[in-house]
């Protein structure tokens, strides 16, 4: 993971480079780097490692501004709504391409108010457990998730086991939308 990151901050540095060689004066004062989570999570230290970048190779500093909530609506719409001049950029992660077709309004428009610049990492997503418990391969965790005892436990928390095929995925997505839709008219949730 980490010779891929070197490798995606290699491709940004580059880049910046580019840039950098187009408009010999940018930058010619500090970046804002906004971040939509809080401090000391992956995305904030990420964008921390990116602001060293931008100091060693253009000489001026990234100032991490960490604006957290909102499904990162609130960093997108400070990003949205900056100077055009390349001083304010935004580091976001798949809500900000999700948040379109989730939320019923938005204070930007996610395709007209943004320039892609550049994919910067990709993180994997790893599945942990308790060493304790009797399983080493997903096909045994799958057994357990599926024994009746376990069934019973995780029904009593309201909790579904999700198939692991992508059929039993596909069902289980449409129940749980299904199961949300309901019970959001049921409170009279209503999002703005």
């Amino acid at each position: 993971m980490l010779r891929g990151m070197k490798f995606l901050l290699t491709g940004l540095v580059l880049a910046g480079l580019t840039i950098a060689a187009n408009a010999e004066d940018y930058p010619s004062k500090p970046i804002r780097l906004l971040v939509p989570y809080s401090p000391g999570g992956t995305t904030d230290v990420l964008g921390r490692i990116l602001g060293q970048k931008f100091k060693d190779n253009w000489g001026e500093q990234a100032i991490v501004d960490n604006r957290p909530g909102g499904y990162e609506t609130i960093a997108a719409d400070i990003v949205a709504k900056s100077s055009p001049d390349g001083y304010t950029i935004g580091l976001f992660l798949s809500p900000y391409a999700v948040n379109p077709f989730v939320l019923k309004k938005m204070p930007y428009d996610t395709v007209k108010d943004f320039a892609p610049v550049t994919l910067v990492v990709i993180v994997p997503g790893v599945m942990v457990m308790n060493p304790l418990v009797n399983a080493k391969t997903l096909q045994e965790v799958a057994r357990i998730l599926q024994s009746p005892d376990m069934q019973k436990r995780m029904q009593a928390l309201y909790l579904d086991p999700i198939g692991n095929t992508p059929a039993q995925f596909s069902q289980f997505l449409r129940d749980e939308l299904r199961k949300m839709g309901a019970l959001v008219k049921k409170i009279g949730i209503q999002a703005d």
